[in-house]
């Protein structure tokens, strides 16, 4: 028997707007929910044209390098998450052996993997 004040599931509708305090970033980026900022406002993100770009630069339609699912390729700024330009932050910075250097927040996840194969650009 139906359930007559039951309506069906309706997912929502994605799109390009743009939500008060929020930004979007790849998924491979994103921290816990909850967790706030998950990268510095200064952080260079690679474009698909081969120019970078700082994250707060970052807009609607830019497609940018990230990585997930065993691959890394470009996916296209769609949406924001979580963006807060007036948001003060304390950030970690993580130095690498080659010099190169990564800032996040404490609560970032970092997910520890088999690296044969890959290769990490940061």
């Amino acid at each position: 028997m139906p359930f007559p004040n039951i309506q069906p599931f309706q997912p929502p509708i994605p799109s390009n707007q743009i939500f008060p305090g929020a930004a979007y970033i790849p998924p491979p980026y994103m921290g816990a929910p909850g967790a706030g900022s998950c990268f510095s406002s200064d952080t260079i993100v690679k474009l698909l044209d081969g120019n970078e770009k700082r994250m707060n630069e970052l807009e609607l339609g830019d497609w940018v390098l990230s990585a997930g699912d065993k691959r890394m390729g470009y996916n296209k700024v769609i949406s924001w998450l979580h963006r807060m330009p007036n948001l003060t932050e304390e950030f970690l910075k993580i130095t690498l052996e080659n010099g190169k250097a990564i800032k996040i927040t404490k609560k970032h996840f970092i997910y520890k993997i088999d690296c044969s194969g890959w290769f990490l650009f940061l």
